[in-house]
């Protein structure tokens, strides 16, 4: 009787230490897929076109990718925290509480602005952001991606002043003479 409790005891011991290998193994599967996932996106966001971007509530910078840094005329996250305090420090048109608007918009904001780099130099820049909470539903930060839209912008610019003024004398041409007229006798 003895000997076939011991054998069922070694049997089970068996048993549990193979379950065990078996979560072990498959823990550790779990553990190399969730390292590649993370590299890969850890190199999307590295070499990403894109400039990638995260804010704190407060609209300070706390991570910003290659593209962003580049786009900014940063060389490190460092040097974008210390020349602007916030995202709206560096805005130079429409920055009146800008992060109230983008903590405002519970989905996607999606913003033309003209900004000033690091080297004080001016550039338009489309900026997506979205807010991400915390597990209480409270704004965590803001998390936003950014790509350089100045030529869409001088191109506007320039069709602007093609469609107004006459290309030959500089001056305003018809339309924008009967749209100048036409505002002034409605105000």
């Amino acid at each position: 009787m003895h000997f076939g409790a011991l054998i069922v005891v070694i049997f089970l011991s068996l048993a549990i230490a193979d379950q065990l290998n078996q979560d072990r193994e498959e823990k550790e599967l779990a553990q190399e897929e969730s390292i590649r996932s993370l590299k890969k996106s850890q190199e999307l966001y590295t070499h990403s076109y894109e400039g990638l971007f995260q804010l704190d509530e407060a609209g300070r910078f706390s991570a910003a990718n290659p593209a962003c840094l580049k786009m900014l005329g940063a060389s490190d996250l460092a040097q974008l925290q210390s020349k602007f305090t916030d995202f709206a420090s560096m805005v130079l048109n429409d920055n009146d509480k800008l992060l109230d608007k983008l903590k405002l918009q519970e989905n996607t904001t999606n913003l033309d602005v003209l900004c000033q780099r690091v080297d004080d130099e001016h550039i338009w820049i489309n900026v997506n952001t979205r807010l991400s909470h915390n597990s209480f539903g409270q704004v965590e930060n803001i998390e936003g991606s950014m790509i350089d839209v100045s030529v869409r912008k001088d191109n506007e610019s320039r069709l602007r002043y093609l469609a107004n003024y006459d290309q030959l004398t500089g001056l305003i041409n018809r339309n924008a003479f009967q749209e100048r007229l036409r505002k002034l006798i409605d105000y």
